[in-house]
């Protein structure tokens, strides 16, 4: 590639990335609505419930107390957050949002 491009590539990330600056520098969760909760909620349910999470299995952190058997919809993402939730709960939904 050449140089033209990278830099073309690099203004397009970082263009990409703006509406998340404020969750990438102070950790507060972008977006907003109720969307945004159960997105949350969904990516740290399946980050806690393991592979079962991933192949429809059985799960006791919906529905309590009696559990609720689904899967994830969208395992890229769940599996991107889960590598990066040590970063707090904003920070890890932005840089997922930008890698997705």
């Amino acid at each position: 590639m050449n140089r033209a491009l990278w830099l073309v590539a690099l203004a397009l990330l970082l263009l990409s990335a703006w509406p998340l600056r404020g969750a990438l520098l102070s950790g507060e969760i972008p977006g907003s609505g109720p969307d945004v909760v159960s997105t949350l909620w969904g990516m740290w349910w399946s980050t806690e419930a393991g592979i079962s999470a991933l192949l429809g299995g059985q799960s006791p952190l919906a529905n309590f107390p009696d559990g609720v058997r689904g899967a994830i919809l969208a395992p890229s993402t769940a599996l991107t957050y889960g590598l990066l939730d040590g970063l707090g709960a904003g920070r890890a939904s932005a840089l997922t949002n930008l890698v997705q």
